[in-house]
C-alpha cells in the first residue's frame, strides 16, 4: 500500500529532519522568566559574613533590649533575603510598627510585629507585658514610649556593622503610605528577619535596608577579613568608655601596720604610739584597697595631694608569668 505524499507532509516530514539534526544540549535549553529576588544573591564568601553580623547582632538585642526592659528577652536570627521594595511592602502585615532610620545615608526602615510591640509598651509602662485583646493602632504616648527601643536597636544595628552612631540614626515612626515613599518600588532591599520571644509573646522584627549600602559594607567586610572584629573593636571601645566613667575609693596612708592589741587598748591621749614605720619611707597611693604608688603627701592650693613615686603593683605581664 502506498502513502500519497502531499504538500502537508512533505512540510511534516522537514520539520521533523531539522528537530533531529539539532543538538541534543541545544534542544534541552529552555527559557525561564527572570526574577528581581533570585538575582544577586550572596556568594558563600559573602553569606558567612552575613551569617556572623546576623548572629551578633541577635545576640546583641538580647542583651541590650532585656537589660532595657529587665525580662528575658531572647533573639534569634532567623533569614536573609533580598527583594524588591514593592514585594517588601506587600509582605508587611497590618498593624505593623515601621520606624524609619538613616543607614549610611540612605533610608532604611525597621518593622516590629504588634504582637511583640503592644507587650514592649506595656512592660516600658509598668505592666507585665500584655497585649491588647484586639489590634489597634499606637498612640503618640505609646509612640513616644517606644523611642527608647528604636534607639536601641539602632545603635546595635551600628555596632555589629562596625559602624559610627551617626551612620545609623533613627528617624521615627512611620505609617504604611508613608513608608512607601521612602523608597522606589523597584529598588532592591535586603530584609533581615529576627524573631523575638518574651514571656509569652513572640513577634518578628524586620530590618529593610537598601542593597547598595548592605552589599557595600557586605563587600568591605569580605575583603578585610573583619567579620567578627568590629563588634569586638566596639565592644572593647564601649567597655574603656565605661570604665572611664567608674570612681574609685583612693586614699593616701601607710598600709600593713601590725600592732599588738595589749598594745592599742593601753593607748591613752597624749601618749607617743611606734608604729615601727621608718620616717624616710613613703607612703602608698591606695586605690580600691590595693598598694599601687609610693607616694609622699604634698599640697596644691588647698587641696590634698599626692606626689608619687614608684608603682608597687607590678605590670599584669609580670604577675601571669
Amino acid at each position: 500500500m502506498q502513502t500519497e505524499l502531499n504538500y502537508e507532509n512533505i512540510v511534516a516530514l522537514l520539520k521533523a529532519a531539522k528537530q533531529a539534526a539539532k543538538p541534543e544540549r541545544e534542544r534541552a535549553k529552555s527559557v525561564k522568566p527572570w526574577q528581581a529576588e533570585r538575582s544577586g544573591q550572596f556568594r558563600a564568601d559573602q553569606a558567612s559574613v552575613v551569617t556572623d553580623v546576623q548572629d551578633n547582632l541577635a545576640k546583641a538585642l538580647t542583651q541590650s533590649l532585656g537589660a532595657y526592659l529587665r525580662v528575658s528577652f531572647e533573639t534569634t536570627s532567623v533569614s536573609v533575603t533580598q527583594i524588591t521594595f514593592r514585594e517588601a511592602v506587600g509582605h508587611t502585615t497590618e498593624g505593623t510598627y515601621n520606624l524609619a532610620l538613616k543607614f549610611q545615608g540612605t533610608p532604611a526602615v525597621i518593622q516590629l510585629e504588634q504582637t511583640l510591640v503592644f507587650p514592649l509598651i506595656d512592660i516600658l509602662l509598668g505592666g507585665t507585658g500584655q497585649g491588647p485583646a484586639t489590634p489597634r493602632d499606637v498612640t503618640e504616648i505609646e509612640t513616644h514610649v517606644m523611642e527608647g527601643i528604636g534607639r536601641i536597636i539602632c545603635h546595635e544595628i551600628a555596632t555589629a556593622w562596625g559602624l559610627d552612631s551617626s551612620d545609623c540614626e533613627l528617624i521615627g515612626p512611620q505609617g504604611l503610605a508613608q513608608m512607601q515613599r521612602l523608597l522606589s518600588a523597584n529598588d532592591r532591599v535586603v530584609v533581615s528577619q529576627f524573631e523575638s520571644k518574651m514571656g509569652e509573646a513572640t513577634g518578628f522584627l524586620r530590618l529593610l535596608v537598601p542593597g547598595t549600602a548592605f552589599n557595600a559594607l557586605l563587600r568591605k567586610l569580605s575583603t578585610d577579613g573583619q567579620t567578627k572584629s568590629p563588634r569586638a573593636s566596639a565592644a572593647s571601645t564601649k567597655l574603656g568608655e565605661k570604665m572611664l566613667e567608674c570612681t574609685f575609693r583612693v586614699s593616701l596612708g601607710v598600709a600593713a601596720i601590725k600592732l599588738p592589741v595589749d598594745r592599742v587598748l593601753k593607748l591613752a591621749p597624749g601618749q607617743v604610739c611606734d608604729l615601727g614605720v621608718p620616717v624616710n619611707q613613703p607612703a602608698a597611693l591606695i586605690i580600691a584597697g590595693r598598694d599601687t604608688f609610693d607616694a609622699n603627701p604634698v599640697r596644691q592650693g588647698r587641696k590634698r595631694a599626692a606626689h608619687l613615686g614608684q608603682p608597687r603593683l607590678q605590670p599584669i605581664e609580670e604577675r601571669t608569668t
